[in-house]
C-alpha cells in the first residue's frame, strides 16, 4: 500500500512532482527523501527545520544532511518499534 502524498509540490491530477525531481519510480519514496519537501513533518529533522525556519536561521548543506539523517533515524526507530500513524480522530472515545 502506498503512502498518501502530502507535499505541496505533488500534482494531485498526475500524481507527479511539480519540481520534476522525481522522474521515475515510487513518488512517495521520492517525496520522503526530497530536500525541497514541504508538508507535514516526516521526522525529527523536519521538526527541527521548522523551528529554525521560524527563528529566521538560514539553512546550509550541513543543515540539509542533518535533516535527512534525523528523518531517516525517525523512520528506522518507528519501524523498530512497530509504530503506525493514527488519525487523531481515532483516539476519541
Amino acid at each position: 500500500m502506498s503512502k498518501k502524498l502530502t507535499c505541496v509540490f505533488v500534482d494531485p491530477t498526475g500524481p507527479a512532482c511539480r519540481l520534476e525531481l522525481c522522474q521515475t519510480g515510487d513518488l512517495a519514496e521520492c517525496c520522503d527523501k526530497c530536500p525541497k519537501y514541504i508538508g507535514p513533518d516526516r521526522g525529527l529533522g523536519d521538526l527541527i527545520k521548522r523551528g529554525t525556519d521560524s527563528l529566521g536561521i538560514k539553512t546550509c548543506g550541513g543543515c540539509q544532511k542533518r535533516r535527512q539523517g534525523l528523518n531517516e533515524m525517525t523512520r528506522k526507530a518507528k519501524a523498530l518499534v512497530g509504530y503506525s500513524h493514527r488519525n487523531k480522530q481515532d483516539d476519541r472515545p
